[in-house]
């Protein structure tokens, strides 16, 4: 009888300490982290808004918004818990440099960048867009009012880096340096013709 009584107390004890100790301590992560590999998050995804079919401009404006955490993760209530080393990159315009270039008050720190990549035929090998003054070709966008992850910016894409006049595909890549990075795809995103002499025809 004191033995059982000894495995009861035991058990209760057990009980005790998992419930007040070790749950909250975390060392029993959430159903969504199991499924989701990190903090219930979903992979980075990005989109490109529309390009016309031809433009006679040298630099194409290329519009994107990005997913840092996924697409419709609902992560609008929780600001990642890496914000403790936040240097304010998330406020920069996408129209300056992102990345590790330390350029136009870029750290290095950024959590989260965008990056382009571009080829001119459908079969060809897509090339990142990384131009002279953003060589890691790393673009910072800004926070959409009311969303910690959602992103977005405009990069400018110079076509005299790239080849000068032609047909152009895009794609986007979203970059997370916690959550990982979108998956380059295999069509495009977006795409236009530059020729520079369309509007003299």
């Amino acid at each position: 009888m004191a033995r059982r009584g000894a495995a009861i107390v035991a058990a209760a004890l057990a009980m005790f300490l998992l419930a007040t100790v070790l749950v909250p301590a975390g060392w029993f992560p959430s159903a969504a982290v199991v499924a989701t590999g990190g903090g219930g998050h979903g992979p980075p995804a990005s989109d490109i808004n529309p390009l016309g079919d031809w433009t006679a401009r040298q630099v194409v404006d290329v519009q994107y918004t990005s997913y840092m955490h996924g697409r419709g993760d609902g992560d609008d209530d929780d600001d990642d818990d890496d914000d403790d080393d936040d240097d304010g990159a998330d406020a920069i315009d996408g129209l300056r440099l992102g990345g590790d270039s330390g350029q136009n008050g870029i750290t290095g720190k950024s959590k989260d960048w965008t990056e382009l990549f571009y080829r001119m035929t459908t079969d060809g090998e897509w090339t990142l867009y990384a131009p002279p003054g953003n060589p890691g070709g790393r673009w910072v966008g800004t926070k959409v009012p009311g969303s910690n992850r959602v992103v977005e910016g405009t990069i400018p894409f110079d076509s005299f880096h790239t080849g000068g006049e032609g047909p152009y595909q895009f794609a986007t890549v979203a970059v997370h340096r916690k959550h990982n990075r979108e998956a380059l795809p295999d069509t495009e995103k977006a795409r236009t013709s530059v020729d520079y002499v369309m509007s003299l025809k």
